[in-house]
């Protein structure tokens, strides 16, 4: 990640970009003696800053999904486990259900809420169900062979 792309993450909307980069200056002047805080009181305070913005962005992201949930689950066919698992049929195959010990074959593709593609498998994966997250071997498993969710 470049300098510039590290910059873009940070959450500047309170900097002093004044001071900020007259302390940079000194940093790569190596005039650390005219700096009005430690290198590593800057690290921290940097540090707890972005875990700040981290928590606000989680807590943020949290509220929308559930939001997200509540709406998607009153979708026509769409279905809820007792987990809060959330499914839709597209097709239902007629082969058995894999059981949690069963190594399965799926092709899939995983999408934030906002249908923006993350992960896709392009082709068919194999795997033991009892070994992936707690959602796949759950939904899974209601899953006939041949159907797609």
């Amino acid at each position: 990640m470049s300098l510039q792309e590290q910059f873009k993450q940070l959450p500047v909307d309170n900097i002093n970009t004044a001071a900020f980069c007259e302390a940079l200056k000194y940093t790569l002047d190596k005039d650390t003696a005219n700096l009005k805080i430690k290198a590593s009181d800057a690290g921290n305070v940097v540090m707890t800053v972005m875990q700040r913005a981290e928590q606000e962005k989680a807590m943020k992201d949290l509220a929308a999904n559930k939001i997200w949930l509540a709406n998607n689950k009153t979708k026509p066919g769409v279905k809820e486990t007792a987990s809060g698992l959330q499914y839709q049929v597209i097709t239902e195959g007629t082969g058995e259900k894999p059981k949690a010990t069963d190594k399965v074959t799926v092709t899939y593709t995983g999408t934030l809420t906002d249908g923006t593609i993350f992960d896709s498998s392009a082709s068919p994966i194999s795997f033991e169900l009892n070994k992936v997250i707690p959602g796949w071997t759950e939904g899974i498993q209601l899953m006939p062979v041949g159907s797609k969710y």
